[in-house]
């Protein structure tokens, strides 16, 4: 029976690599791509004396594409049992944000060399990021000794196991964190705290199960979720934007949201601080001029006044601006409207309009429906100056309806502000001191990606 099955697999990637072949002979590498990843992906399909033909398939893939440093890494993997090739694949798929792939790449490695430490840590690394953090403490689990050696994997076997929503046996592993060496596993272990501190502090006024992607963001990051996405939430979305293009009434209802959190928290918003990208510099503008506060350009180095940052989405912020974001400083407040929720980032704001995978900004060019005809056509993006689209903006009424969950919204900021620890708040919202943590793509609210 389980020839039979073996044979199977085998003829159906064969006409797999048929379907890679035909797809590149007609200059469609992305449409190859898209036959060969479901069977790269983690846990791989491809059978076990395929993964040469795999490889060579995935590396004539990446020519096309023009990345000829991952070809020559997928020829050089051919091979499934030598071991730092494989090391070296999977680490450029995770740089590449190709997780899944990459995950069955390193388990590949693993399961042959499972007594290396760095190759389980970097297998661990990619389903973190696929989102698989059960997976994840599977295969930690698998390696005891490896744990009692390892600073670094029992961290990581904590910190996945908290990741899958499992608060009770996470805080069980907790005295295997109590002895960090350095001050890199100090700090390890105390992400890990903090984290179920706030899920200890928010259980009784949220339900925390693998629905309530509003609850774990917060105990996940510190940071009040405005808006939950109506679309496909119990298909698999779960409040988060697959595709979404906003738009200028969005973003007037989004410092609305803003607003109405903040005041249930008990902070004040004496001005706003605008960051130098051209979406953020609009968005700030609009909101000094909704709050009727001023507006400044933010500066970490001359600016210590209390306020609100205002970023459109980080995900364009430089390495240097997301340092100087990092510090909380008194009285500020970092309020990030679109967050893109696939990748990891080393800030997380204080509060977060709406996560999404893909999105256009309102004043960027677009596909709209011709009204006339019925067809999709694209439309030019708004050159209007940031002063002329904020003012528009500031000038909009959110409806009632769009804010039908204000009640719901409000009564959730002010459990998150009434959590401390040691008489410390725990949003970052109300912190004065220390850093913002990560933004993490996974965490107990699985969701629908887009490949």
């Amino acid at each position: 029976m389980r020839g039979g099955y073996q044979r199977m697999t085998t003829e159906r990637f064969v006409e797999v690599l048929s379907k890679v072949d035909g797809a590149l002979s007609g200059g469609d590498a992305h449409g190859a791509f898209a036959h060969l990843r479901p069977w790269l992906a983690y846990p791989t399909r491809v059978p076990g004396g395929d993964w040469g033909p795999a490889v060579r398939a995935f590396a004539r893939i990446a020519r096309a594409l023009g990345v000829e440093s991952l070809a020559e890494l997928c020829l050089a993997a051919e091979s499934p049992d030598d071991i730092q090739p494989l090391y070296d694949l999977g680490y450029e798929l995770i740089e590449q944000e190709l997780f899944d792939v990459a995950a069955s790449v390193l388990a590949r490695a693993v399961e042959r060399r499972p007594d290396l430490p760095g190759l389980l840590s970097e297998l661990v690394a990619a389903l973190e990021r696929d989102g698989a953090h059960a997976d994840a403490c599977k295969w930690l689990r698998k390696a005891p000794a490896l744990l009692d050696h390892e600073f670094v994997l029992r961290y990581l076997l904590a910190w996945n196991t908290a990741m899958t929503g499992d608060v009770k046996a996470a805080r069980a592993l907790l005295p295997s964190l109590a002895s960090p060496a350095t001050s890199a596993e100090a700090v390890m272990a105390e992400r890990v705290r903090m984290l179920l501190d706030r899920a200890d502090g928010l259980h009784a006024r949220s339900p925390l199960d693998a629905t309530d992607l509003r609850g774990w963001h917060y105990v996940l990051h510190g940071s009040v979720l405005l808006r939950l996405s109506p679309h496909g939430f119990r298909e698999g979305m779960r409040g988060r934007y697959a595709f979404t293009q906003d738009s200028e009434l969005r973003c007037r209802e989004s410092i609305e949201r803003m607003r109405l959190t903040l005041d249930a928290m008990g902070v004040a918003v004496p001005r706003v601080f605008s960051l130098p990208d051209r979406d953020s510099t609009i968005l700030a503008i609009a909101t000094a001029r909704a709050l009727d506060v001023p507006m400044e350009e933010f500066d970490s180095d001359t600016t210590a006044d209390p306020g609100l940052i205002v970023a459109y989405d980080l995900e364009s912020a430089g390495p240097d601006l997301l340092t100087q974001l990092q510090p909380h400083r008194p009285g500020q407040v970092l309020w990030e409207h679109a967050s893109r929720w696939v990748v990891d980032r080393p800030v997380a704001a204080d509060l977060v309009t709406y996560l999404y995978q893909f999105n256009t900004a309102p004043w960027a060019e677009r596909t709209v429906t011709d009204g006339a005809t019925g067809d999709t056509v694209r439309t030019p993006a708004d050159s209007a100056p940031p002063e002329v689209i904020g003012a528009r903006i500031a000038a909009l009424s959110p409806s009632p309806d769009d804010l039908s969950d204000r009640g719901v919204l409000t009564a959730f900021a002010r459990a998150c502000a009434a959590v401390e620890r040691n008489g410390e708040p725990m949003a970052g919202a109300l912190r004065d001191q220390g850093l913002r943590p990560r933004q993490w793509t996974g965490g107990p609210v699985r969701s629908n990606r887009f490949r």
